[in-house]
């Protein structure tokens, strides 16, 4: 009876009970105000006493219970989601990819939440001035204002390891296209706002990755013959979901110490081929420092120039891999170049020749016009007189080319009758030549004085003209001559 009364749902104080807890959950939601229902009021009339009975701290407990299960839950979507973005599940077959998405799930179950106030340090970040938050930019500066770190008063700004954040994708990429190996930084613990008397692992490890003679290590040629640097840096806030991100990728084991220790190692960005065929980056460690204690500038400076010199075949690697993009870019250009060159040259020459075809057509043209006015200015010149008589004026040519020409005309005819002459007999444009008598005191040109009779030019009853072409002057004379006007 009691069991039945319990799980009853004509059990007032259950129905009661359910339905608070369902309106504080729905005010969780988001949701608004929800009316009481009958049944509590029901209850409030009938059995308020008994549950008046329950303490407020129950009930409290229920509702962070109820606020416990829903973030369990949404920590699993997110880590199963996370699992399924993660790049070297990629390979996998689709039961694998199944099974890692669900034991992620799994696991993020029965892990304890994270502080959702991981950006709680960057809070005395805010109100700044822009020139501290140009500091705060690097992540080096951040390290070192966040840590409470100082550093020595000698130490050049520019003269330190500039430290990069963000994706780990993104520092492996970085470093791969600068053919440097990457030292992966990730703090044990998050930062404290006030100044410690002894100092921290992470301390120690930020002031050596800072120092000068680290960055002059980490800037210091990867071989000889060759200019490029020796490391790239990359760090990220403690607890974070880059940090886990890459110490799940790097497969980096938990310290086996009491104390936490900060992670510090340096990778290979090595290149490899996936399943579809595209290239993609896999980190490689190559050295892990056990910072117990975190190594000293000198110490760090000295281990990191080990490295230099140990994995000469890593940096050939990538440098032979850069001089081959950079030949095959330069190859790419010049053949770019190459083909808009050739292109311009066919476009040219095609130009040229619609040119010349226009240029011959316009002559045919023209000259076709002239033979055609020629033949009406043949037929259209007055009959020679056959006497040399009174009224009849004999002219005489004489033309540049050595010809000559002779013909009588009567007294009245028109001058222009004469350049009609010479242009349909000798084929010489009337409109290009002068007539000039022998001594050089008259000339005449076509269209002058278009009523002017041989008569009234003056010209005896035999008369010699020279035949010259008329001078084109330049503009560029034409321009000089009124500058000197001017």
């Amino acid at each position: 009876a009691t069991k039945s009364s319990i799980h009853s749902n004509n059990d007032p104080i259950m129905r009661n009970i359910m339905n608070r807890n369902s309106n504080r959950l729905f005010d969780i939601r988001g949701g608004g105000d929800i009316e009481i229902s009958e049944y509590d009021n029901e209850y409030d009339e009938t059995d308020s006493d008994d549950f008046n009975n329950q303490s407020i701290e129950e009930r409290n407990s229920n509702d962070n219970q109820q606020v416990s299960i829903f973030s369990i839950i949404s920590r699993s979507f997110k880590a199963g989601i996370d699992a399924m973005k993660d790049e070297n599940n990629e390979e996998l077959s689709l039961i694998g990819k199944v099974i890692t998405v669900m034991s992620s799930m799994i696991n993020a179950v029965f892990q304890p939440a994270q502080n959702n106030n991981d950006d709680s340090d960057t809070d005395d970040m805010e109100g700044r001035s822009e020139k501290e938050e140009e500091l705060f930019r690097d992540f080096g500066g951040f390290l070192s204002n966040a840590y409470h770190v100082t550093l020595p008063d000698d130490d050049d700004e520019n003269a330190r390891a500039s430290i990069d954040s963000g994706p780990f994708t993104d520092a492996l990429q970085n470093a791969r296209s600068a053919a440097r190996l990457l030292v992966v930084f990730i703090p044990a613990s998050k930062p404290s706002k006030k100044k410690q008397q002894q100092k921290s692992h992470d301390q120690i490890a930020i002031r050596s990755i800072l120092s000068s003679d680290v960055h002059k290590v980490s800037e210091k040629k990867s071989r000889k013959k060759e200019s490029y640097g020796s490391f790239l840096f990359w760090s990220t806030k403690p607890n974070s979901s880059d940090a886990s991100t890459t110490i799940k990728r790097l497969k980096i084991k938990p310290s086996s110490s009491k104390s936490k220790k900060p992670v510090l190692l340096v990778a290979y960005p090595s290149q490899t081929i996936d399943s579809r065929g595209r290239p993609k980056i896999v980190p490689r460690i190559l050295a892990q420092h056990h910072c117990n204690p975190p190594p000293t500038p000198e110490s760090m400076s000295a281990w990191l120039n080990a490295l230099r010199k140990r994995h000469a075949k890593q940096y050939d690697a990538m440098q032979h891999e850069l001089r081959e993009i950079k030949l095959f870019k330069e190859r790419s250009e010049g053949y770019t170049t190459s083909a808009k060159e050739d292109t311009q040259r066919e476009e040219d020459k095609l130009k040229e020749e619609q040119k010349r075809l226009e240029e011959e057509r316009i002559q045919k043209e023209k000259e076709g016009a002239l033979k055609e006015r020629r033949k009406i200015l043949l037929e259209s010149l007055p009959e020679e007189p056959q006497s040399t008589g009174e009224g009849i004026i004999t002219i005489a040519l004489r033309i540049e080319d050595g010809r000559k020409g002779q013909r009588r005309f009567i007294h009245d005819t028109k001058i222009d009758v004469v350049f009609n002459w010479v242009d349909a007999m000798f084929e010489i444009e009337r409109e290009s030549i002068i007539l000039t008598t022998m001594n050089g005191r008259q000339s005449f040109s076509y269209g002058e004085d278009e009523d002017m009779s041989l008569e009234d030019s003056g010209l005896g009853r035999l008369a010699a003209l020279r035949v010259t072409k008329k001078k084109i002057e330049s503009n560029d004379s034409e321009s000089n001559d009124s500058e000197n006007e001017e």
